[in-house]
């Protein structure tokens, strides 16, 4: 009986198997046994996503003791640096506190500084300075700006402007300088 079985096999029908992609679309589907399923489509989920988000961490200031490095004079029109060493305008450190995607305040002097981005432009700084052994008192808007480079390093841009002189010392000043009188540096603060 096993023979006639082997027979039966070895002389039905031939069955080809076409291994050749055919180029008309077929009108049948493969069936997978599966059944068909009655879940609607998903919906957005609220859940926090273990996913990387497209937008980048916003950068935010260390808050602390920064240093400074020794400032670059850019530009001086009227001078100054012949009379006065003007990186005295320029401290040897700073403190960041407050720090945030928006802002920081810039210590001691409790300037507030606005962020757009990575640029920062800082509230302007009113000082009167004494000069030629106190015979003299220059009034100085020091304007602070720059560019955020990481959390632990930014460039400052300081653009001071002598507005005026009082006093009896001013004569030998206003000889030499007109007012108002700007002076612009830069320097790099580290954390």
């Amino acid at each position: 009986m096993r023979g006639l079985f082997i027979f039966l096999i070895a002389c039905g029908p031939e069955t080809k198997t076409d291994t050749a992609e055919s180029t008309e679309p077929s009108s049948e589907y493969e069936d997978t046994g599966a059944e068909p399923s009655s879940e609607t489509a998903s919906e957005p989920s609220n859940e926090p996503s273990n996913e990387p988000s497209d937008e980048p961490a916003p950068l935010i200031l260390d808050e602390g003791s920064w240093s400074l490095s020794t400032p670059n004079l850019v530009s001086d029109s009227c001078g100054v640096d012949n009379y006065q060493d003007v990186s005295e305008f320029v401290p040897n450190s700073i403190t960041i506190d407050n720090s945030t995607e928006n802002g920081f305040v810039l210590k001691p002097d409790n300037l507030q500084c606005e962020r757009q981005g990575l640029e920062y432009t800082c509230d302007s700084l009113s000082l009167s300075e004494s000069a030629l052994l106190g015979s003299a008192t220059m009034e100085i808007v020091n304007e602070i700006s720059g560019t955020i480079i990481s959390d632990n390093q930014l460039d400052m841009v300081f653009d001071v402007t002598i507005e005026s002189c009082d006093g009896i010392g001013c004569l030998a000043i206003e000889a030499a300088l007109s007012f108002p009188c700007p002076v612009r540096l830069t320097t790099s603060g580290t954390r």
